[in-house]
């Protein structure tokens, strides 16, 4: 297997434990459910652009970086929703299909767009840190 696709379930399942901490947090920290959606957005992206360097200076090609971003968004999104759904929180499972399939393109959208646009543009760099000499293998 690919050290972008290995890496990219790796990052996509730290990305879905975050997600469901930052879900959990509220109820049981009393922590304000914006400021925990916020940190989770900013660890989300941190972690993309971590993964997209990481295979940019690896591979010294954007399009490995943003590939495994991709796949880090899908796989997150995957899990989100199965663990939205097993643990009943939002959308409300029982309201109507189409408000749920709305839900659900909207999760793996943002997460597929977050994940390679961000992998992408820190892949570059990453491409640019290996032209300057310093590879290391993932």
């Amino acid at each position: 297997m690919p050290p972008s696709v290995t890496w990219g379930l790796t990052v996509g399942l730290l990305i879905a434990i975050v997600d469901a901490a930052s879900s959990a947090v509220p109820g049981s920290l009393g922590v304000s459910p914006d400021v925990a959606e916020n940190v989770d957005l900013l660890v989300n992206v941190i972690l993309y652009a971590a993964l997209g360097f990481r295979i940019g200076r690896w591979a010294g090609v954007v399009r490995d970086a943003a590939e495994s971003g991709v796949i880090a968004g899908v796989f997150a999104a995957t899990i989100w929703v199965v663990y939205s759904y097993v643990m009943q929180l939002d959308p409300p499972w029982g309201s109507a299909v189409r408000d749920i399939a709305r839900e659900v393109v909207g999760i793996y959208a943002l997460n597929v767009a977050i994940g390679g646009v961000v992998s992408w543009l820190s892949g570059w760099y990453g491409t640019i840190a290996r032209a300057s000499g310093s590879t290391r293998r993932p």
